[in-house]
């Protein structure tokens, strides 16, 4: 006997159906988790991507397309930092990689990422949206203490900016998301 494929609607109510078996129930717990979609798709790309397939909007197998971008990013701030620091050991390494994914990374990072992942058409895109939400590190520098004249302008020539790692790697993956709905 062989089982028709199911839309991801479908196999919501389906399981929602096995689990409480009581219409009502069933209906209040889809409700939820609609609602639950429609006030986080925007917030988190996994909840867009949810989102999108309950709609029928994009194929599953994107999820595993979406990993992917993950961990190519990772693997990409791996080699990077390796080739930073040729004689920090693996476990130094992950240190810092930890660190930067619970914090924050610097714009030559991202271009850096970015130039490697991309074309030229879908860098500039990327990064102009990237832009809108860089920080500048000048400003946490000039704000810790008195400063001389001649470092003032010394930190104003320097542009260091950064960005939190969860925004890059966020607008990074709506962009696959839309890219690949456009598709």
């Amino acid at each position: 006997m062989k089982i028709e494929r199911e839309t991801m609607e479908q196999h919501m109510y389906t399981v929602l159906n096995h689990k409480f078996g009581l219409r009502p129930i069933v209906i209040e717990w889809a409700v939820s988790i609609t609602n639950g979609l429609a006030k986080y798709w925007k917030e988190d790309n996994d909840v867009a991507v949810f989102a999108m397939l309950m709609r029928n909007e994009c194929d599953e197998e994107f999820r595993n397309i979406q990993k992917q971008v993950r961990s190519t990013i990772k693997e990409l701030f791996k080699t990077t930092l390796k080739s930073k620091f040729p004689r920090k050991r693996n476990a130094e390494i992950n240190q810092i990689m930890e660190t930067k994914f619970s914090g924050y990374i610097g714009d030559d990072e991202c271009k850096e990422i970015l130039e490697y992942i991309y074309n030229d058409e879908d860098y500039k895109q990327i990064l102009e949206k990237l832009n809108d939400h860089f920080e500048d590190e000048n400003q946490t520098i000039k704000n810790q203490g008195r400063l001389t004249r001649e470092e003032l302008t010394q930190i104003e020539q320097s542009k260091i900016r950064k960005i939190k790692y969860s925004i890059f790697e966020k607008i990074i993956l709506d962009f696959q998301l839309k890219s690949h709905h456009n598709f």
